[in-house]
């Protein structure tokens, strides 16, 4: 069993913190981890939280596990590295999808429709010639 420098962690969290929310934004980022910002404040204190706190923290920043428990890179041929290059730029777009429909779910369908209307206008803009096409783009 792996022994984990338990201020390192910490120091990881904050720093992942600071690079969401900024550095003062410790009750959003509590409130994007669904506890309230006296029990985020004692965890970047002295305390390491919990497991579902360490991987709600990673969902939301984009983080790997491995590297806030040990502070080691992964290896480029990860699964999440290879995510990071499947997504691309549009990654911080689906972290901030992600953070939007863990803090307000019911918004899950009006997202979901608006996703299916650009899917069906690119669809019929496929189907147009060229010349039909408005010269901006836009609805």
């Amino acid at each position: 069993m792996q022994n984990f420098d338990e201020n390192a962690i910490i120091e990881r969290i904050r720093l992942l913190r600071e690079q969401y929310a900024g550095s003062r934004g410790r009750t959003k980022f509590a409130r994007t981890l669904s506890i309230s910002a006296s029990t985020y404040n004692y965890y970047e204190n002295n305390r390491v939280p919990p497991i579902e706190i360490l991987l709600k923290i990673c969902q939301v920043t984009g983080a790997d596990l491995n590297w806030l428990l040990t502070g080691k890179q992964i290896p480029k041929t990860s699964i999440s590295e290879q995510k990071k290059l499947a997504f691309g730029p549009s990654s911080s777009l689906l972290r901030k999808i992600d953070v939007l429909l863990s803090e307000n779910p019911d918004l899950t369908e009006p997202i979901s429709a608006f996703v299916d209307l650009l899917c069906e206008k690119k669809a019929l803009e496929k189907q147009l010639h060229p010349e039909i096409l408005p010269a901006k783009p836009g609805w």
